[in-house]
């Protein structure tokens, strides 16, 4: 089966009624998570993005909170688990510096949380790895909020 582009997706569905549609999306709800979470996100988060990024913060918290951290590959596997987390928020967020803000949250955590970035070298890369993509998303934005979110950066 080929899929279909985007643009052909867009005229097609221009020409359904209003029932189809919905059966369309709880269709699509069914068979995947990530589809739900981002339909919730689009419908009850995505109009208030300080109220997104307060539930967050408070699952961000709770992540690291669980936490194990009896051993070095533990500690990696539980990081790498809260970073897919935080990178499926970013994925759904349309706003360059909410995602920067999603990211710089993620890397103050692994801070705050005393994970041995020296011990491992695959930590290192993973948390470098986020500082660059924040620096990628800086770049895009207006200098006033690129200064700001730059301070928050150095505050880590």
């Amino acid at each position: 089966m080929n899929t279909a582009t985007v643009s052909e997706l867009k005229s097609e569905l221009g020409k359904r009624s209003q029932k189809e549609l919905i059966a369309f999306c709880l269709r699509m709800v069914k068979y995947r998570k990530e589809n739900k979470e981002l339909l919730t996100y689009l419908m009850f988060e995505e109009q208030s993005p300080e109220v997104f990024l307060d539930n967050y913060r408070a699952e961000m918290d709770l992540l690291f909170a669980d936490m194990n951290t009896t051993n070095l590959y533990y500690i990696r596997k539980s990081t790498r688990r809260i970073l897919r987390f935080a990178s499926k928020y970013v994925k759904f967020v349309q706003a360059p510096q909410l995602a920067a803000e999603l990211l710089i949250y993620f890397c103050n955590g692994v801070i705050e949380h005393g994970i041995p970035l020296g011990k491992s070298t695959q930590l290192m890369n993973l948390y470098t790895g986020q500082l660059k993509k924040i620096e990628d998303l800086l770049s895009t934005l207006h200098p006033d909020l690129q200064y700001d979110l730059r301070r928050q950066i150095r505050k880590i």
